[in-house]
């Protein structure tokens, strides 16, 4: 280099710098717009990724009360079938009280049906007799008084006897010379005489005569032991 070369004067180049700048410019630019790109892009498909779980979580909210109306629906039916089986449950629980207690009648039934066929059993097996006969005299307290007393006095007649037999039946308790008790006799082959004594105050007898009257005469007589079977209630 000269020495002149020192001292030469380079013009100013004002276009230069501005088109650094603006290149600069447009290159932070386009930078900046595709960062933004990107970033739009991808708040985009978070948005849409989003939107997707929303629509996912409304489908499975909605199929969660779809099914809860269901359960619910299902309790409802199960709580009216288990009323109408506690109904009827409860009706065949009083049938079958009712059935039992039916049962029990019928069974108490038979049972003094029995005791009435043996007690007549006992009656006609000695019935060959040719004589007016007192066959049997049962006695039963009552269970609400004391001193009341019920009996059942069985009177046959005898084959050779074909007329009814009428008269008065007396009825005596050694305690008593009075007669306590009288029924009227009309009998045809077997009758059944069923009444109530009412026993003196602190009377404690120990037999009971049984007179059959025919014409205000007596034709009969027996004196039974006191012998209480049982209690009427």
């Amino acid at each position: 280099m000269s020495s002149l070369d020192k001292y030469v004067i380079h013009q100013p180049k004002p276009y230069r710098l501005a088109i650094f700048i603006l290149i600069a410019v447009m290159i932070t630019a386009t930078s900046v717009w595709f960062l933004l790109k990107e970033d739009s892009i991808s708040l985009q498909q978070n948005l849409n990724y989003l939107q997707q779980n929303l629509n996912l979580s409304r489908q499975n909210t909605q199929q969660l009360s779809d099914e809860r109306l269901d359960l619910r629906e299902q309790n409802q039916q199960l709580n009216d079938t288990t009323s109408i089986q506690l109904q009827e449950l409860n009706i065949q629980q009083a049938t079958v009280d009712q059935l039992q207690q039916q049962l029990v009648e019928l069974q108490d039934q038979v049972i003094t049906l029995n005791k009435e066929l043996l007690f007549y059993q006992n009656i006609t097996q000695g019935a060959t007799s040719t004589e007016l006969q007192i066959r049997e005299l049962h006695l039963t307290a009552d269970a609400e008084q004391s001193d009341i007393i019920h009996y059942r006095l069985v009177i046959t007649q005898g084959k050779n006897i074909t007329k009814p037999v009428t008269g008065l039946v007396s009825i005596n308790i050694d305690t008593d010379p009075t007669v306590i008790s009288e029924q009227p006799l009309n009998l045809r082959y077997v009758q059944l005489i069923e009444g109530r004594l009412k026993l003196a105050e602190n009377s404690h007898p120990k037999s009971i005569t049984i007179t059959i009257n025919q014409a205000k005469k007596s034709k009969l007589s027996r004196t039974f032991d006191w012998q209480l079977t049982s209690t009427i209630k």
